[in-house]
């Protein structure tokens, strides 16, 4: 486990990153990442507590899907996971598949990041009144220097920049990958494009043990 965080655990099976209804909300929703959490998927249904030791994220696959309307593709959520404006999240142990970032209808997305988005010009709170996305002033930026993407497939999802990862900050910051397969997404639904940097001074970095997968094409 990662020290010194607080963490999430999920169990087996599908999730979608819906909030109330209406085709509009659920293509422009995502689950967003808080400051120092760890999310673990791959948990057995059976399992109890909090130990990640007992997990299988192969044999227990936790999924974050975008089909959120069962409407085609074209209603897919956008954007399934955004890295905003946060620093120490981990994402650990999950399928995610079936975003659409690409498609400029049924709430005309920007085309960026399908599966995930790191990024520090947006960011999720939370108050009396619920869960809000607010722009990000520039004072108020962070580094981002230590959020990471583990044990996780990236499959079957579109944008027109970074189907599988899309990277866009606005000061130095550092991704770190460790076992992480992406394959069959596409840019502007062409086979290629799975991670793009919009910054040059942000950084994908694999990590040391890694055994990241990133294949152009399927």
């Amino acid at each position: 486990s990662d020290a010194n965080r607080y963490q999430i655990v999920v169990k087996e099976g599908t999730l979608y990153p819906t909030i109330n209804t209406g085709t509009a909300t659920l293509r422009s929703s995502s689950i967003w990442m808080v400051d120092d959490v760890s999310v673990y998927g791959g948990f057995d249904a059976s399992l109890s507590g909090t130990d990640i030791d007992g997990r299988n994220p192969v044999s227990h696959p936790s999924v974050i899907s975008g089909q959120v309307m069962n409407e085609g593709f074209s209603y897919n959520s956008a954007t399934l996971v955004q890295f905003g404006n946060v620093d120490g999240a981990v994402l650990d142990g999950f399928c995610l598949t079936l975003a659409n970032a690409a498609s400029q209808s049924n709430y005309p997305a920007d085309g960026k990041g399908g599966a995930i988005r790191v990024r520090n010009d947006r960011r999720m709170f939370i108050d009396a009144s619920g869960w809000h996305v607010q722009d990000v002033s520039d004072g108020d930026r962070k580094t981002m220097a230590s959020n990471k993407i583990r044990n996780c497939i990236v499959s079957n999802c579109g944008a027109l920049d970074g189907a599988a990862i899309y990277i866009d900050t606005e000061n130095a910051s550092t991704t770190t990958l460790e076992n992480v397969i992406a394959h069959n997404n596409g840019t502007n639904f062409n086979s290629t494009g799975n991670i793009a940097q919009n910054e040059s001074y942000s950084a994908l970095t694999p990590d040391g043990r890694s055994h990241s997968i990133i294949y152009v094409g399927a």
